[in-house]
């Protein structure tokens, strides 16, 4: 593709063994009403992480369709973090969005995110996107999820966006913003998005919700969190976390309020869900107490914490001992 120096987006879409659902996320993204007038202001990368499935032909046959609009490009490195951290390197467009390949986004999803650029006078760095989490036949009973979009001009927006933790798909970037300050997923593990994105904050307050839900998160059995035999990179939380509190910490721990509540959640929440179905997991029960005394110690007394009902208050209190 010829270098375009009016190209406003790029989407980048990592993909790895996700034939069942990827037709449907490629479908969302050219049937976008914002291709109609600026088709040439947008491009579309498609990075193959491996994907041994049939994934990667549905890929190239589409690309063989848009050749004026789609690229696919290889990424050796295990991980959806290589891959995205690839698709950025590689993109033209002055903004990128990050979409997985399971999950699909709402027709007007480019025309309503550059409406709302054209408000500011100056370039934001980043658009929050609100979503909504769907989940696939054999999780329905879960129902919906709504994702709302956190961003200035919002209450306590800068606590809110660290404690609720984003996920990649979650907003627009602008490049330039990531690359001065190398803001690049970490590489090698599967809670990327845990390492990196609450920190935002730290680099810039130009950060605007996007109204509406553009963006469906499909859940679904046998993705990489919801699967039934224990993973060995649910691990991964604990170097993920280490690696979210260094960035906090190296700015003097700003909402040390939040990210101890974010840290909470995460441990005695979702870690121990996730690990106690296991007996590898359970044998990590430890090191989720480890952590929280060794960065939150008087975690039991965090504001945001003592603001909810008793019974979780108990329930965490009980996860941090038992790990149940």
């Amino acid at each position: 593709m010829l270098y375009n120096k009016n190209m406003k987006f790029t989407l980048i879409v990592p993909f790895c063994n996700s034939k069942q659902h990827f037709t449907a996320c490629l479908d969302s993204l050219l049937k976008q009403t914002y291709l109609g007038k600026h088709r040439k202001d947008v491009e579309i990368i498609l990075v193959d992480n491996n994907s041994t499935d049939g994934t990667a032909k549905i890929a190239t046959d589409c690309q063989k369709n848009n050749k004026d609009l789609m690229r696919v490009i290889k990424c050796k490195p295990w991980g959806a973090a290589a891959a995205r951290n690839r698709g950025i390197r590689e993109a033209k467009g002055e903004y990128y969005w990050c979409i997985d390949s399971d999950d699909w986004i709402e027709p007007n999803s480019l025309e309503k995110i550059a409406e709302e650029l054209k408000k500011h006078k100056t370039a934001p760095d980043f658009l929050t996107i609100g979503a909504v989490r769907d989940f696939d036949e054999g999780m329905k009973h879960l129902g919906r999820v709504d994702i709302p979009a956190i961003g200035k001009g919002q209450k306590n927006w800068q606590k809110r966006f660290i404690m609720y933790g984003y996920g990649p798909w979650a907003y627009v970037a602008r490049r330039q913003f990531i690359l001065d300050n190398n803001l690049f997923f970490d590489e090698g593990i599967i809670h990327e998005d845990m390492a990196l994105i609450s920190s935002f904050v730290l680099y810039t307050e130009e950060i605007y919700p996007l109204d509406g839900t553009l963006y469906h998160y499909v859940q679904h059995a046998k993705s990489v969190l919801h699967r039934s035999e224990w993973n060995p990179h649910a691990l991964d939380i604990f170097p993920a976390l280490e690696k979210i509190y260094a960035r906090f910490e190296a700015k003097n721990l700003p909402y040390a309020d939040a990210l101890e509540y974010f840290f909470i959640w995460n441990l005695l929440i979702d870690t121990v869900r996730n690990f106690k179905h296991f007996p590898e997991g359970r044998a990590h029960t430890k090191e989720i107490r480890r952590m929280l005394r060794k960065y939150f110690p008087h975690w039991r007394k965090n504001p945001t914490l003592r603001s909810k009902s008793l019974t979780l208050r108990l329930r965490l209190r009980v996860a941090y001992w038992l790990g149940k």
